[in-house]
């Protein structure tokens, strides 16, 4: 496992801190096992001349893309790689985020247009390109997989939202039977499909699709579910609102649910790697808004090295 480092000279205040992960009662849907909740250790990072950071995505070589807002509020993409951290923007945007990247350095993320309308698009190999899957509204592409395999979601010209997978430039529509809309936030090297579906009460779910088969994710206690990533060994993040109306990080790795929150309000988790090592941000209140700041946590053991 690669040791990941900070953001070079672009980070103020760096700090490890080790929070106590609580472990949850498994779902109903999932099997028990009874292998022990693994440690992991938090490292929090701020970029310096910034209002708010997140970390969205990180490969196995632990390079990271995600998104800063700047002093006068415009958002950016970033990467981050062994060569230090650099501004990623759409020419002409008037924001942009950088929200998955493989294993290549291939990244996908999100644009604002001039004239206010949100796009995908992809850095292949050093092409640009859109990724808008035609007659959307909008479009979200999260992730690209190591075959170079993007996945995301869209809106329809209804307003109902779709998730869907697009593979050598074909688009598969994902919905999960019987819900008002449906979201994919991230494919594996697998095929393994993770997303969010909403139903017509307002209700939110996590779900998991492997092999034609849908399965529900929700952590018990939840009243939404966000599922965010999936990496090769099946473990996945997301994030779960409790009945206070407070979000929090978590991993669903072995069959058991395990809460992961940073030290601020709210926490995000949106990136993990076969290292199982996890991105995201978290939320602390401000006094006019709230200010994220980024986040990586590192489990004492890498999913690699641990397994049989």
């Amino acid at each position: 496992m690669k040791t990941l480092k900070p953001l070079l000279s672009v980070v103020s205040r760096p700090a490890s801190l080790v929070f106590t992960l609580v472990l949850l009662a498994p779902s109903t849907v999932m099997s028990v096992n009874p292998s022990p909740a693994p440690a992991y250790t938090v490292t929090l990072y701020d970029l310096p001349g910034t209002t708010g950071s997140a970390l969205l995505g990180i490969n196995d070589s632990a390079e990271i893309v995600g998104q800063y807002t700047d002093l006068t509020s415009v958002t950016h993409g970033f990467i981050q790689t062994d060569a230090g951290v650099q501004t990623f923007d759409i020419p002409g945007s008037n924001s942009t985020s950088v929200i998955g990247i493989n294993d290549d350095g291939d990244v996908v993320g999100t644009f604002v247009d001039a004239d206010g309308n949100q796009q995908g698009f992809s850095l292949i190999a050093g092409h640009l390109e859109l990724v808008n899957v035609p007659g959307s509204v909008s479009g979200f592409p999260r992730c690209i997989n190591n075959h170079g395999v993007i996945a995301g979601g869209y809106i329809d010209p209804t307003g109902k939202g779709h998730g869907y997978v697009r593979r050598r430039g074909l688009y598969t529509v994902i919905d999960f039977p019987g819900a008002q809309d449906t979201d994919v936030w991230n494919i594996n090297n697998h095929g393994e499909i993770v997303g969010i579906y909403d139903l017509a009460d307002g209700s939110t779910h996590g779900f998991i699709l492997s092999k034609g088969k849908f399965t529900t994710i929700d952590p018990p206690g939840s009243v939404f579910t966000l599922l965010t990533r999936n990496n090769d060994h099946g473990t996945c993040i997301g994030e779960y609102g409790d009945s206070n109306g407070i979000g929090h990080g978590f991993i669903l790795q072995r069959g058991r649910f395990i809460t992961l929150d940073g030290p601020g309000i709210e926490t995000r988790l949106r990136g993990i790697n076969n290292h199982g090592e996890v991105t995201g941000w978290y939320h602390v209140a401000g006094q006019h808004h709230r200010i994220n700041h980024g986040l990586i946590a590192t489990p004492a053991e890498s999913e690699e090295d641990g397994e049989d």
